[in-house]
Parts: C-alpha cells; structure tokens; sequence
C-alpha cells in the first residue's frame, strides 16, 4: 500500500522537504501533503512569476523526494 510505504519514511520526506510542507497522512479521512508559502498578495500580478517558481521548485523538490521511495522494491 502506497500510504503505508510513504508513512515509514516520515521522518526523511519532512526533513527533505522543509518546514513549509504540511503532512497529513496522521489526519483522518486526509492523507497527503500540502505546502504553505507566505506572500503579501496573491493577486498582484508582480508576485505571479514568484509564486510559479515557489510551486514549481517545491514540485521538483516533492517528486525527487518521493519518488524514489516508491520506486523501492
């Protein structure tokens, strides 16, 4: 099961992700993660290409993390 196999490496996929990653495979009915990033507006159109970047460095982040955990056995 794949929620299993990514629930004994907690502990490494937090570490390698950071302290923006919020995880809640522990939460009922909720398993997966989730990210926080803090910027001032959303909607300014200044802030666009910060924020694509922000998600798409955390996306590379994410699956080269995950990845190959899933991939083991």
């Amino acid at each position: 099961d794949i929620a299993k196999k990514i629930f004994e490496h907690k502990s490494e996929i937090l570490s390698e992700l950071g302290d923006d990653v919020i995880w809640t495979w522990d939460s009922p009915n909720i398993d997966g993660f989730g990210v926080r990033f803090s910027i001032e507006d959303v909607y300014d159109n200044s802030n666009r290409e910060i924020i694509k970047d922000y998600f798409k460095n955390w996306l590379n982040s994410f699956v080269n993390t995950i990845r190959p955990i899933l991939k083991e056995n």
